[in-house]
């Protein structure tokens, strides 16, 4: 995954870069359209890639997370940088 203007590269390039052999993942992001993107690039690039290693201990620990990120706001939010390649800004009378 590419991301622009940022100064850090993706974790999925610093562990390709790193070459470290294998990752183990507890659960998916819970972000439906993040959801194995990085798991399934690391697994073309050669990476042993285990998923759902005590999934339910870490979807305990993100629960917070997952709901906020998958709020509707958060959900147009993304929607619209994918769409206009720039944040949701606020609407000014």
């Amino acid at each position: 995954t590419k991301r622009w203007g940022q100064e850090k590269p993706p974790i999925t390039q610093l562990i390709e870069m790193a070459n470290i052999p294998r990752l183990v993942i507890g659960c998916r992001d819970p972000i439906p359209e993040y959801a194995a993107k990085g798991a399934g690039a690391l697994h073309a690039a050669g990476v042993s890639v285990t998923m759902g290693v005590m999934e339910e201990d870490c979807q305990k620990l993100i629960e917070g997370y997952a709901q906020l990120a998958n709020e509707k706001v958060q959900r147009m939010a993304r929607q619209h940088m994918k769409r206009f390649g720039r944040p949701m800004g606020h609407l000014h009378c």
